[in-house]
């Protein structure tokens, strides 16, 4: 079968299943990328399509400068299609079979210092700007989850948020605010419609912030700041690391950030040198086993 006629129901099939948006437009814009160096290649038919090809693909995107995280998605990604035209009937075998995916680098994520958060504090000049890092970062909410929310999401009292849409479990789940933020939420949602979306670009202009309007407005702020990179998957890692040096148990972390397991933890939570030398103090083993009494 031809190769573009095969991707184009294999995306199909995958709004059928219902997956989510992103994932679908993940497999969208993979499958361009191969779809594109296959023909180049002078390959357009699902059967012809081999290990080498495969091979040479992926060589070709580490040879441009792509990570090898990014790589593994798209052979990921491969894999899914590839095992799709077999259970179709469109080839014998996936030639994905054969070929080893890219190697990961050791997760170093990068998590903002207290000196930084203290800056974007500085430098947001407007009480949603203000409200919006304190948000981010007490809640680990992530960015669709935050530009979804209305008014009626957020209990100032209480503190809870209610994620009810763009969630990865597609269930909503409740995150909270501390004293703090929401003393900043409260002077921004003071003067706001209700009901009405939270998050907004201008009053007098109707215009509301989208995800990528909020991802523009957080970036801006960073550049105000001085800190480098903000975007807002760093106040998520932020939250995660703050919230274990404290002392929050890691199923509770887990229930927080929406997480289904506890493995998806290990990214958000790996300790960084100030994490390390602070255990190394109490309990490194001369000092613990070896002092002088």
């Amino acid at each position: 079968m031809n190769l573009t006629i095969a991707a184009q129901n294999f995306i199909l099939d995958r709004r059928a299943r219902g997956l989510r948006p992103a994932t679908i437009d993940t497999y969208q814009r993979q499958l361009r990328y191969f779809l594109t160096f296959a023909h180049d290649a002078g390959i357009d038919n699902t059967g012809d399509v081999d290990v080498y090809l495969l091979r040479r693909y992926l060589a070709a995107g580490l040879q441009r400068g792509l990570s090898p995280a990014s790589v593994r998605t798209a052979a990921q990604c491969l894999r899914a299609f590839l095992n799709w035209t077999v259970a179709e009937g469109m080839a014998a075998a996936s030639p994905m079979a054969r070929v080893k995916l890219p190697k990961l680098d050791a997760p170093n994520p990068d998590a903002f210092t207290v000196q930084e958060v203290q800056a974007l504090l500085t430098a947001a000049t407007t009480p949603r700007d203000r409200a919006l890092v304190l948000f981010l970062l007490d809640t680990g909410a992530r960015l669709g989850e935050t530009a979804a929310l209305t008014v009626g999401d957020v209990d100032l009292v209480t503190g809870r948020v209610t994620l009810r849409t763009r969630t990865k479990s597609r269930r909503p789940r409740s995150v909270f605010l501390g004293k703090l933020a929401r003393r900043e939420m409260a002077a921004y949602m003071e003067d706001l419609p209700t009901p009405g979306a939270l998050w907004w670009q201008s009053f007098d202009e109707d215009i509301i912030l989208t995800a990528h309007g909020l991802q523009e407005a957080i970036k801006r702020l960073g550049r105000r700041a001085g800190v480098h990179p903000c975007g807002p998957h760093k106040f998520r890692r932020t939250h995660a690391r703050w919230c274990l040096r404290a002392g929050m148990e890691r199923d509770d972390l887990r229930r927080l950030l929406g997480h289904s397991n506890e493995s998806l933890l290990k990214y958000y939570a790996s300790l960084d040198d100030e994490d390390l030398l602070a255990a190394h103090q109490a309990h490194g083993p001369v000092d613990h086993w070896l002092t002088e009494r």
